[in-house]
């Protein structure tokens, strides 16, 4: 986890803590994403966006230019990939595991 973000894993409840642990030993490394990328040009796919990685084959990298330009960049798109992950768990960590368990939405509760 990105030091950024302990503020707010300190906020939550210990399930909510344990489900993000869980979740995030599965975040991206940029060796994999670099494997991906000289083996099969795949790093788009590594990161969740197949739609530009169908685009980076079409276009054979850019034609070199783009595939030059990934070359630098895949830290920083694996970082990228990284936070809006964390984001989505811990989000999805209070969703799943509410800190007030008695609040259910408050119209699930309504008896009338």
């Amino acid at each position: 986890m990105q030091p950024q973000f302990y503020p707010f894993f300190n906020e939550l409840t210990p399930e909510q803590k344990n489900y993000v642990t869980l979740k995030l030993s599965s975040e991206k490394e940029s060796l994999i994403a670099y494997i991906c990328f000289f083996l099969l040009g795949a790093h788009y796919f590594y990161v969740g966006r197949p739609l530009t990685n169908i685009l980076y084959y079409i276009t054979l990298g850019g034609f070199g230019i783009w595939a030059l330009i990934d070359l630098f960049r895949i830290p920083s798109i694996v970082k990228e990939y990284n936070t809006n992950y964390t984001i989505r768990v811990i989000e999805e960590a209070k969703l799943l595991y509410p800190s007030n368990p008695g609040f259910q939405g408050g119209y699930q509760n309504y008896q009338g």
